[in-house]
């Protein structure tokens, strides 16, 4: 999914992930996202993804941040 978005430049990206509940069977789980931050280091830009699954009662399962850089 990384690559996908950021392409090649998600190589030497970060991820970390934190569990803020369970999914169970049945669970609709949708994923979401934003561009939080865009960082310049040096000639590329780094931006910063703030990402989280939510459930079909919208409470969060996991939230999570990546970087990478901009293609």
């Amino acid at each position: 999914m990384f690559i996908k978005f950021f392409g090649m430049g998600y190589l030497g990206g970060t991820l970390s992930i934190s569990f803020l509940g369970m999914a169970i069977p049945g669970d609709v789980v949708t994923a979401r996202g934003v561009v939080s931050e865009r960082l310049i280091e040096g000639e590329r830009v780094r931006l910063v993804l703030k990402l989280w699954l939510e459930n079909q009662r919208g409470e969060k399962v996991l939230a999570a941040t990546a970087s990478g850089f901009a293609p």
